[in-house]
């Protein structure tokens, strides 16, 4: 995130989104960087993966992104 111009090295930048899927229900863009998932921090793609992996299917959590260096929840 450090190399986007922001002030934190601390997130997950989101590379691709599939149709349909959790990410784009959501409303995720490309370029996004998801910084909380479920109000855990994430700072890395395994931070993510992990708490994604324990996360019940069709049970909505709470994300916290930075678009376009804006915090967005």
């Amino acid at each position: 995130a450090y190399g986007m111009g922001l002030d934190t090295i601390d997130g997950v930048i989101v590379t691709e989104i599939y149709p349909e899927g959790p990410s784009d229900e959501a409303g995720l863009q490309v370029g996004d960087i998801i910084t909380h998932f479920n109000q855990i921090s994430v700072n890395s793609a395994q931070d993510l993966s992990t708490e994604v992996s324990i996360t019940q299917l069709n049970n909505p959590v709470p994300i916290k992104i930075v678009r376009n260096q804006l915090p967005l929840e």
